[in-house]
Parts: C-alpha cells; sequence; structure tokens
C-alpha cells in the first residue's frame, strides 16, 4: 500500500513538472493543407519547434480539418483585430508568465517571431496583448485595422478645411479671367502638386521626429486624440457661429493679403510660391489631423510609411483636384466656386468638426 501512494505521489509530481506552464510560451500555429503559404512556411517552422522545443510548447491546429480551430482562431481575430474572418497562416504566442498574448497573421509578421520572444523566451515586457498585437502588425509594416479608419478620417478632415481651397479659387478665378483657361490650368496643376510635396515633405520629417521624441510611447496617441477633439470644437464653433473662425480659418487680414496678391500668384513661380506659402500659412489648421496620423505610422517600416503618406495627402488635396476637373470641363463654373464656398463654408466645418471627432473617439478607443 505504502509502495503504490509513493509511486502515485511521484507520477503526480512528474506531471505538475513536465506541464506547459514550466515554459516560457505556448505558442499555436493554425494552418491549412490547402494553403500555398502555409507550405512554404513549414520547412522553418519545423526547424523552429526543434530548435526551441525545450523553452516553448508547440501545438499545430489544422482549420480546414476542424470547426473548433477554426472558431478558436476567428475570435482571436475579433478580440484583437476586429475581423469576421480568419487569414492563414496564423501563430498565437501565449506567455504562459504574464498572461498576455499576442497574434500573428501572414508570413510578414509571422518573421518578426524571433523577435518578439526575447533571450528568456517571453514576450515584450509592460505591453498589454491588444497593445502588443497593435505594434506586431505595425512593425510588419501593415496598419491595423483599429488604427486605419481614425487615419482615414482624419485625412476626409483635412481635406475638409476651406482654407486651402480659399487660396486655390482665388488664384483660379483671377487667372481663368484674366489670363485665360490656359495659364488658369497651369497654375491649378502646380499649385495642387507643390502643395502635396510639401505636406509629403513635411510628413516624413514630421513622422521621423515623432518616432525619436515620443519613441513607444503610448499616452502620446491619448494627447493627440484630446487634441483632436479640441480642434473639433472650433470647427463646429464656427459652424454655430460663422463669426467665430479663431483657430479655425486663415486669419482675414491674410485673406486680404492674398486677394490683393492675387495677379502675382498665376505664373508658374507665382503658383509654386503661393503653394509653399499656403501650406506652411495652412499647417496651424491643419496640423493637428496631421499629425495624429504621423503618430500613427510612425513605427512602421519607412516604405510602408510612404505609401500610407501618398494615400493621407491625395485624400487632402481631392477637393483641389475636383476644382481643378471643373477647370477643365467647365470653365465657365470657375467664378461660381468661391461663391459655392462662402454659401456652404459652415457646412464644411460642420463636416470636419465631426470627421475630428470621430478620429478622435476611434483614437482614445483604441489606446484604452
Amino acid at each position: 500500500m505504502k509502495k503504490s501512494a509513493v509511486a502515485l505521489l511521484s507520477v503526480l509530481l512528474l506531471t505538475l513538472y513536465s506541464t506547459p506552464t514550466s515554459q516560457a510560451a505556448t505558442i499555436n500555429y493554425y494552418y491549412s493543407e490547402h494553403c500555398e503559404n502555409c507550405k512554404a512556411f513549414a520547412p522553418y517552422w519545423e526547424k523552429f519547434v526543434a530548435e526551441k522545443s525545450g523553452e516553448h510548447q508547440f501545438e499545430k491546429k489544422q482549420t480546414d480539418a476542424s470547426v473548433e480551430n477554426k472558431n478558436e482562431l476567428l475570435n482571436r481575430n475579433m478580440q484583437y483585430r476586429g475581423i469576421a474572418h480568419t487569414e492563414i497562416p496564423a501563430i498565437l504566442v501565449t506567455d504562459n508568465q504574464a498572461g498576455e498574448d499576442v497574434l500573428l497573421i501572414g508570413l510578414e509578421e509571422i518573421n518578426l517571431l524571433p523577435e518578439i520572444l526575447g533571450e528568456n523566451g517571453r514576450l515584450i515586457p509592460g505591453m498589454e496583448s491588444r497593445e502588443l498585437t497593435s505594434a506586431i502588425i505595425t512593425r510588419s509594416g501593415k496598419m491595423p485595422t483599429s488604427l486605419f479608419y481614425p487615419f482615414t478620417l482624419a485625412a476626409l478632415a483635412d481635406a475638409s478645411n476651406p482654407c486651402a481651397l480659399f487660396v486655390f479659387i482665388v488664384a483660379t478665378s483671377y487667372a481663368t479671367v484674366f489670363c485665360g483657361r490656359a495659364k488658369a490650368v497651369v497654375y491649378a496643376v502646380t499649385f495642387c502638386a507643390t502643395m502635396f510635396l510639401v505636406y509629403l515633405g513635411a510628413g516624413l520629417v514630421g513622422n521621423r521626429l515623432i518616432n525619436i521624441i515620443f519613441g513607444a510611447s503610448p499616452w502620446i496617441t491619448l494627447m493627440l486624440s484630446l487634441g483632436m477633439l479640441l480642434l473639433a470644437v472650433f470647427h463646429l464653433r464656427t459652424a454655430l457661429f460663422p463669426h467665430q473662425t479663431r483657430y479655425s480659418e486663415l486669419p482675414y487680414r491674410l485673406k486680404e493679403l492674398i486677394v490683393k496678391n492675387a495677379s502675382k500668384c498665376v505664373s508658374f513661380g507665382g503658383a509654386i510660391a503661393s503653394g509653399v506659402l499656403c501650406a506652411l500659412v495652412e499647417m496651424p489648421c491643419t496640423g493637428g489631423p496631421y499629425i495624429f496620423a504621423l503618430n500613427i505610422i510612425s513605427k512602421m517600416p519607412t516604405a510602408s510609411a510612404v505609401l500610407c503618406l501618398l494615400y493621407y495627402n491625395l485624400i487632402f488635396i481631392t477637393p483641389l483636384l475636383l476644382c481643378l476637373i471643373i477647370l477643365l470641363v467647365a470653365p465657365q463654373y470657375v467664378e461660381r466656386l468661391d461663391v459655392w464656398r462662402v454659401a456652404y463654408r459652415r457646412w464644411m466645418h460642420l463636416l470636419m468638426g465631426l470627421l475630428l471627432l470621430a478620429a478622435a473617439f476611434l483614437g482614445i478607443i483604441n489606446y484604452a
């Protein structure tokens, strides 16, 4: 009887010390037999398992052969990515000590697996699961779905700002009336290109500065989101009280100066100068949404950040491009553009305020 009890106790102790909790992480690999990327990744997975089998617990889960495995991956996708479908190959890494985990989807993210498992095999310390997942997505060059929407909303809010539209319409209308449509088209194209390039350049510099100054500080997202809320209040105030334009439009004296000097802007050099000047003067008006967007992409690789900036600034100049199309197709309506701008100015501020509110709200949710 005593020998049986000792044998049972030995088995229990052996079981306790051989459980996965004594290992640094549990790594679940989701795959499908019909997935070409999974087939290509298989040799690397087997090699990684062979090298790290003593440090971690590994498990392969085939999603096309098990509804349970598929639903498990689907729930993780919903939890961390907000997407209601499964993508493979995917790896779920769970830190057995901290209880935090991270979901890697696609080969670009999976390639980062050795980086997120440090020398002790633990996940990056001090980061919650959602924050860590977002950081991994960004590091792989992709933008998380939860950040794509506030990024796009910030760009749309920037595009709704009437400042650049005012300068563009004044100079284009003057060029059309006094210099002919051909010269007006040259001005319009040059002005749009200049605004685009200046903002793109400012974005590249700003992106680098944010990365250097703030590093990985998560609170900067919250601070910028609160700043966006303040900007939204200014634009909503102007929508309700049209004469209250401080912090939401160009100063009245500067507008008068632009109108008086419109004749100097219609040349090629004048278009470049006015585009640069407008971009620099408008930065205080549009700087909030732009800095908010730059913070979102600050941890991305340079190539991915440039693509995001191209996307943002293309949205930003879309109203100017629409005015350019009107100039090309129906030049007789160019003189009415400023009338329309004045008539719908309050609605533009209302739209910008609501877009800023939405972007700020999503930014705060992402921080939380």
